[in-house]
């Protein structure tokens, strides 16, 4: 596997053995420049759930400062050239550019999603988890799924796997929660994103949920009862609500994580205080997504663009971001990559 190192895009070259383009039942359904696309490396736009950082890093061993030892995959929230361009703008100037953009190789890509009910038939408007099973996996599915095809539910490997199966160290970062739909797509395998723990696997008066993940009907659970058992080193998020429920037996999430070799930390103090090889970790710095770092100042909050009656632009007035003081004394993205 080939990969390029990225910062709000996707940079990946794909895909897999097994991957949706050599199976020809899955290769019928895609279109040829979708097919095409599997052998560039792809810059791939997406809405996806959160700012997520994925590590595949090498096994230790001496250096080779001529070869990549680790790959890295940045996942944006809704991050396309638009928002890029407001950054670039706001942080570096008009003559500005990122680091990212002077790489050698950068490309474009679009993902196909399906229909649930019919995978020959595509499905205009994807979802974080059919964009994060494409990313995570090189498989076209439909909305909701995680790392699971459309139609039949089969389960699908990931890069993490992958690289977890070679013997690669293995390590997800994220803003949002770590059952949140894009980071558990290279994790997780279930039929609906939005079972994430196990208090949220019974059905509801309009949702049937997902019956056919609990594990008294041969499934694997919940999305946090599947990470608390899975072959990734590191994860640091949000999400510890999920963690802190009861599974079918009646054990806690948390303690089936710590029997399976986690380490759970909950702030920034219990993440400053690991030294060395920590082994399997789990960093749960909120309940659920985490604050933003910053907001705006006096309670500033972005304004729709007004109009005189000639129509000329009224310009919203302009203000500065500070520290939310709602972050509390959790670790920013950056400590959290830097880790």
């Amino acid at each position: 596997m080939r990969t390029l190192r990225c910062s709000g895009y996707c940079w990946l070259w794909w895909p897999p053995p097994g991957s949706p383009i050599e199976d020809p039942a899955v290769a019928s359904r895609v279109s040829p420049y979708t097919e095409r696309m599997w052998n560039v490396p792809s810059v791939v736009p997406w809405a996806l759930a959160s700012a997520v950082v994925l590590a595949l890093s090498a096994t230790p061993g001496a250096r080779q400062p001529a070869v990549a030892r680790s790959a890295i995959v940045f996942i944006g929230d809704g991050v396309d050239d638009h928002q890029l361009t407001i950054a670039r703008n706001y942080l570096l100037g008009a003559g500005g550019g990122f680091s990212f953009e002077y790489f050698p190789y950068r490309a474009g890509a679009r993902v196909l999603t399906v229909l649930e009910s019919d995978p020959s038939i595509p499905e205009y408007v994807g979802d974080s988890a059919s964009g994060g099973t494409a990313i995570a996996a090189g498989v076209v599915t439909s909305r909701g799924r995680i790392a699971t095809r459309a139609g039949n539910g089969q389960a699908v490997p990931t890069m993490l796997e992958l690289a977890a199966a070679a013997g690669k160290w293995t390590g997800i970062v994220t803003t949002s929660s770590v059952t949140d739909a894009t980071p558990a797509s290279f994790v997780a395998h279930i039929n609906r994103r939005f079972c994430q723990g196990p208090d949220d696997m019974g059905p509801t008066p309009t949702d049937p949920r997902c019956p056919e993940a609990l594990k008294a009907n041969g499934g694997l659970g919940s999305i946090a009862e599947q990470i608390a058992v899975s072959d990734v080193d590191l994860l640091l998020g949000g999400g510890y609500r999920h963690f802190d429920q009861l599974d079918e037996s009646g054990v806690s999430v948390v303690r089936r994580a710590r029997d399976a070799g986690y380490r759970l930390v909950r702030d920034v103090a219990g993440l400053d205080a690991i030294e060395g090889a920590p082994g399997k970790l789990i960093g749960l710095f909120g309940d659920d997504t985490l604050p933003v770092e910053w907001v705006g100042e006096a309670d500033a909050r972005a304004r729709p663009v007004e109009f005189e009656s000639d129509g000329s632009v009224i310009d919203p007035q302009p203000f500065r971001c500070v520290d939310n003081p709602a972050f509390g004394s959790r670790p920013t993205l950056e400590a959290m990559t830097e880790f």
